[in-house]
């Protein structure tokens, strides 16, 4: 079930890939556009290296049965009010003093 999963949603994000770069879209329609296809494929990155091994059986026939798996998880993912302020604040965070110390030891 997950390879299953898996190539719908390869397919669907190629697919919406495909509209964008073909499609005809004013400069504005494709600016607002883009949000969606970055949390796409960051979705879809997530969840082929990392998310889907973790879901249950139920979970997995539950998303096999939306009729597009990516654009049901984009849904999902705009209806959640959780911000992520600080966790990338956290990163940012950590990623500074990493660099820091590599431009302080060179």
């Amino acid at each position: 079930m997950k390879e299953i999963i898996f190539h719908r949603m390869k397919s669907e994000l190629a697919t919406y890939r495909k509209y964008l770069v073909y499609g005809e879209f004013t400069s504005e329609q494709l600016v607002e556009q883009s949000y969606q296809f970055v949390i796409k494929q960051g979705l879809f990155q997530l969840f082929s290296n990392h998310y889907l091994s973790s879901l249950t059986c139920d979970e997995l026939l539950w998303l096999n049965k939306q009729e597009h798996i990516i654009n049901y998880l984009y849904g999902l993912w705009m209806k959640n009010d959780n911000g992520l302020a600080e966790e990338f604040i956290s990163i940012i965070h950590y990623e500074l003093k990493r660099d820091m110390g590599v431009c302080k030891s060179e």
